[in-house]
């Protein structure tokens, strides 16, 4: 794996219940760069995510993220310390937030870097503080979940996840229920973190944010990579054009 790539996938297959899943995907990340899955509702996008995480196992192929080379066969039990490792160097939201309903906004963002990181208490609070304060969200520190809309649960998880400040991180419709301020300001978020070396794999049916966020765009049609280039290649008329061919892509 050159020294550049955080993220190498080899001829990735996901079989469950008899239904293929993923057939034979194959792509590379890099450090610095953020990169969109894209396709109809169906193709694999969220598995893709999900097996990178190890969190749907691997089929055929094998993931090497960060050094960790992860193959088929591996189980929460047998391998524990590896997957340990992994998601600790690989960050992930889902399309749920997944957000502890029993801790409030400022406990569900110190106990990860408290517990698993090690950091002092005080300072994980003076930092998940400055991160509700960039988003505009302060106000919520002291709420529960079940108190909070769903765009500022969105926002609540990626910063969980960012403040773990993994290697990679890989987001399920990041932006779905904010409007367009509150997703330019988590896109300067995600640039900033990409900047610092990491890498980011995020699904989105939001193909004008697809257009402006990422470098490069992968599409899925059931289960198999169908294109992967430049994001001026795949969608070469920016935001506008993007949302028709996306729309061309998911008919």
């Amino acid at each position: 794996m050159h020294s550049s790539t955080l993220l190498l996938a080899r001829h990735l297959g996901v079989v469950r219940n008899g239904k293929t899943l993923l057939e034979d995907v194959s792509f590379a990340l890099a450090r610095g760069e953020i990169m969109a899955v894209v396709g109809p509702s169906g193709s694999g996008k969220t598995t893709l995510l999900r097996t990178i995480n190890y969190l749907t196992p691997l089929t055929a192929g094998q993931i090497d993220v960060a050094g960790i080379n992860l193959r088929p066969g591996l189980c929460e039990r047998r391998h524990a310390r590896v997957l340990a490792r992994l998601r600790r160097t690989v960050g992930m939201v889902f399309q749920h937030y997944h957000l502890f309903p029993h801790f409030t906004v400022i406990e569900n963002l110190v106990e990860a870097p408290v517990r698993v990181k090690g950091l002092a208490a005080q300072e994980a609070r003076q930092q998940a503080c400055s991160s509700l304060e960039r988003l505009g969200i302060g106000h919520l520190a002291h709420l529960y979940p079940h108190q909070l809309s769903g765009g500022e649960q969105q926002r609540v998880a990626l910063l969980r996840a960012l403040l773990m400040d993994p290697e990679l991180l890989l987001l399920d419709e990041p932006t779905s229920a904010l409007d367009a301020a509150n997703s330019a300001e988590v896109a300067h978020l995600l640039w900033e973190f990409a900047d610092r070396g990491r890498a980011v794999l995020l699904v989105s049916h939001q193909s004008q944010l697809v257009a402006k966020l990422a470098h490069r765009i992968a599409i899925l049609e059931r289960g198999k990579l169908v294109a992967l280039g430049p994001t001026k290649d795949i969608y070469p008329y920016g935001p506008a054009g993007a949302y028709l061919q996306h729309q061309t892509v998911s008919s």
